[in-house]
């Protein structure tokens, strides 16, 4: 009786083996890359668009400061005319009452 091999080389099959795992190799490397160049692409998108938030938020505060700075002077403006139309109103009804005071002594 001849003894029967458990295992029996069949290079068909053991090349079948290795071209399936040299495919998913072959797959997986050229996933990481994409991978990697889409990461790349996303950070240097980020750079763009944070250079560009950047400048708006400078825009935004140059823009700001200036209308902050007319609306003090507008305030400064309302308060000035305000302190002159008091002024004007304490000094039209004095002489209002100067006036009265004047016809009152001549009755």
């Amino acid at each position: 009786m001849s003894r029967k091999p458990l295992f029996q080389f069949d290079p068909t099959i053991h090349a079948g083996h290795l071209i399936t795992a040299l495919t998913i190799v072959g797959c997986a490397v050229t996933s990481w890359f994409a991978v990697q160049a889409r990461i790349t692409a996303l950070e240097a998108n980020d750079s763009r668009h944070e250079l560009r938030m950047t400048q708006i938020e400078t825009l935004a505060t140059t823009e700001r400061e200036r209308t902050e700075r007319k609306l003090d002077d507008l305030v400064r403006q309302q308060s000035e005319a305000v302190d002159k139309l008091r002024d004007d109103m304490q000094g039209w009804f004095m002489a209002l009452s100067d006036k009265l005071d004047r016809k009152a002594d001549k009755r």
